[in-house]
């Protein structure tokens, strides 16, 4: 099945990307904006993304496998965004001097969905940054491109059914503690920025309306209801120079319970706890000397399930029997920031 699907696909392909980032944007924020003594940051942001073809496999075990066509689908996304930042609980040491407690609201808005978010991020320590958060969000179908924001699936007519725009909506609460470090806040030097951070968030995810697996922002794999977790791995390099930041990122995704998944006649063999694996080779580069422009580039290499029964399409993959994970490449991405 190949389709052009012009979707939000931010914090799918880039999310753990920002996550990486934020403790080293969140303290460059705190000081400008107790220089500037302005709290508050605004911005907007575009982020696309080109899809090849890829090919499927029947074979058993982990696999890797290529590219069978130059396109599948390209994905595009507008979000506006405010940051609220104060000082919080900071203490005269190196571990809380510059302690914060933010708060962050988006709007993202494409094609085929309507998406507001907020989150609370609080810094106890230097090397820690806890957080709480909401997402909301509604889809619809897009006739001249055939993309569905939303839809549930149908397993009489194996085919995912467009919801009900703004009757029915995606949820998702969530916790996450990170963990960071940069080696430059220990060996001093605008060349000694060496970065790494970890994360893992558990969270709830819902589709209002359904008990059937559902599909979201034209995602073509089968979500459901039910508890997930994500855990983000990041290590970069930091340069005083306009290629700003270069790294990889590793994350780990899924469900906690593979019973999330037994509804609708879905293959007992489906495997709904099917952990996600993403790497992302990942740059950030400055477009100008106040910051207030960023490019953000990523290169995505993604698992998935592979099946013993020939591969057909998306809306039939739900049917299938599971016999193992195949590697593949997902995409490239792009994302232009602006502070305003």
């Amino acid at each position: 099945m190949k389709k052009l699907s012009v979707v939000a696909f931010f914090l799918a392909a880039f999310g753990a990307f920002q996550l990486a980032f934020a403790e080293e944007s969140t303290e460059e924020s705190t000081e400008k904006s107790t220089e500037e003594n302005n709290p508050l940051e605004l911005s907007i942001a575009v982020a696309t993304a080109w899809y090849p073809e890829s090919t499927h496999t029947t074979k058993s075990g982990t696999n890797f496998v290529g590219i069978c066509g130059a396109f599948d689908s390209a994905k595009l996304a507008f979000t506006g965004a405010a940051l609220y930042t104060l000082p919080f609980l900071q203490a005269d040491n190196l571990l809380m001097e510059n302690n914060h407690l933010t708060l962050g609201a988006n709007l993202q808005v494409t094609p085929v969905t309507f998406k507001p978010s907020i989150e609370l991020a609080f810094s106890p320590l230097a090397v820690l940054e806890l957080k709480a958060g909401f997402i909301g969000g509604t889809g619809w179908y897009f006739s001249p491109v055939g993309a569905q924001g939303a839809g549930e699936y149908d397993i009489k007519k194996h085919c995912y059914e467009t919801i009900s725009p703004f009757q029915q909506w995606y949820l998702d609460a969530y916790g996450c503690a990170k963990f960071m470090f940069d080696v430059g806040a220990v060996w001093e030097g605008d060349w000694h920025h060496i970065v790494m951070t970890a994360s893992y968030t558990a969270g709830y995810q819902k589709m209002t309306g359904t008990s059937e697996v559902w599909q979201w922002q034209a995602n073509s794999y089968p979500m459901a209801n039910g508890w997930i977790y994500e855990q983000d791995y990041f290590l970069g390099y930091q340069m005083p120079i306009a290629l700003s930041l270069i790294g990889l990122d590793v994350t780990l995704s899924g469900h906690y319970k593979s019973s999330d998944f037994d509804v609708s006649g879905i293959a007992d063999s489906y495997d709904g706890d099917f952990m996600q694996i993403s790497l992302s080779p990942v740059a950030q580069i400055e477009l100008n000397e106040s910051g207030k422009d960023t490019l953000f580039i990523l290169a995505n290499i993604s698992s998935r399930r592979s099946f013993s029964e020939k591969w057909i399409d998306w809306d039939t993959e739900p049917l299938l029997t599971k016999n193992g994970r195949e590697f593949f490449f997902n995409c490239i991405g792009l994302q232009w920031k602006h502070i305003l």
